[in-house]
């Protein structure tokens, strides 16, 4: 069983290479598959991932937060006639996706259909455009004044951590 801290690298130690060489079955319990290096396994080892659920929770949990920052729905007692009121919509925005995992691919397919303009930074992957979405190696390459959001669809690390909470 792993999980998303799981290192197979790091069983160097004898006893735990040992194990490793004789797996047959790697049951990983969460969607996101990107830091499972799976050339530590031996040759026909099978690997079972975690289904969509998690993926689609996280989605709609990042979704949810979007609207609440940029979304106010009036109540209000009667129709307005012309069935406008002042509000923000997602495709008037940029979306920042830090990650392009199982889950930074599903955020950004469900932003593309609010029409929102979403752009992905991912310093691991190999394309620089994936479905008309630009991929970018670092934050340097994108100007972060017209970016409304950043979502973080990572694992958080010693080099990402200090993203939370700052603007």
């Amino acid at each position: 069983l792993t999980n998303s801290a799981t290192r197979l690298e790091t069983y160097s130690i004898p006893v735990l290479k040992k194990i490793l060489e004789q797996t047959k079955l790697v049951i990983h319990g969460i969607s996101g598959r990107d830091k499972l290096d799976l050339s530590q396994l031996p040759k026909g080892a099978l690997v079972c991932y975690g289904n969509s659920i998690r993926r689609e929770a996280v989605a709609e949990y990042v979704i949810y937060c979007l609207f609440n920052a940029f979304y106010t729905s009036p109540f209000v007692q009667t129709w307005e006639p012309r069935r406008i009121w002042p509000r923000q919509l997602i495709s008037s925005k940029q979306i920042l996706i830090f990650g392009f995992g199982v889950i930074g691919q599903h955020l950004c397919e469900i932003l593309k259909g609010f029409g929102a303009d979403v752009l992905v930074v991912d310093p691991a992957f190999e394309k620089k455009e994936v479905g008309g979405v630009q991929i970018f190696k670092s934050f340097e390459e994108i100007d972060l004044k017209r970016t409304d959001a950043v979502v973080l669809a990572c694992e958080l690390t010693k080099e990402n951590n200090s993203f939370i909470n700052k603007s």
